[in-house]
């Protein structure tokens, strides 16, 4: 019988020899056996062990937490730490000059998000129009946004719409200079 040409390799773990044939050879293969490999994996001293244990471990924190909502107080604790180690303005390298719109940067703040999950929360989560239950619910404010800055976050000058709701008033009355009685005429109609 002909041995086709192969080589040998030292166990990177034990040191001994073992005969590979050239298909058998590759980058991870330097180990007499499976059990040397599995050990030599598992090992406190190989760097590929520590990086992919490290990775696990944060995938794992990652999924643990997936679906989880930080409390209010957590998240306003988040929104100080990051204003305090904020950099703004010129400072940050991803400034553009300015581009981007107030009304924008007010929707996507905490506070804002604080106050529509209050909002939400304090109408069990339902439309008050059609009464859905928790499904695609948007904020609406009963004072509009842009003329009442001072109450913008107040609890009481939001109401909880479902998001087909929300576009038919906004449909039928426009987007500004919205009121307490459009919206009081919109909820009585069915």
């Amino acid at each position: 019988m002909i041995k086709k040409s192969g080589i040998y390799i030292k166990c990177k773990l034990c040191g001994k020899k073992a005969y590979r044939y050239p298909s058998q050879i590759d980058k991870y293969n330097k180990f007499c056996s499976r059990e040397c490999w599995y050990k030599f994996m598992r090992g406190s001293n190989n760097p590929f062990w520590k990086k992919k244990h490290l990775e696990e471990t944060i995938e794992n924190n990652r999924i643990k937490h997936l679906g989880k909502k930080a409390t209010k107080e957590t998240r306003e604790k988040i929104r100080k730490i990051a204003i305090k180690n904020a950099k703004y303005g010129n400072a940050n390298n991803l400034w553009k000059g300015g581009i981007s719109d107030v009304n924008n940067r007010i929707r996507q703040s905490s506070k804002f998000k604080i106050w529509r999950e209050n909002v939400y929360e304090r109408d069990s989560y339902t439309c008050q129009k059609c009464g859905n239950i928790g499904n695609r619910l948007n904020p609406h404010h009963i004072k509009n946004f842009a003329d009442n800055p001072k109450i913008r976050f107040d609890v009481d000058n939001g109401i909880t719409l479902c998001q087909k709701c929300h576009r038919e008033f906004h449909r039928i009355y426009g987007r500004k200079d919205n009121n307490e009685k459009q919206l009081r005429e919109y909820l009585k109609n069915n």
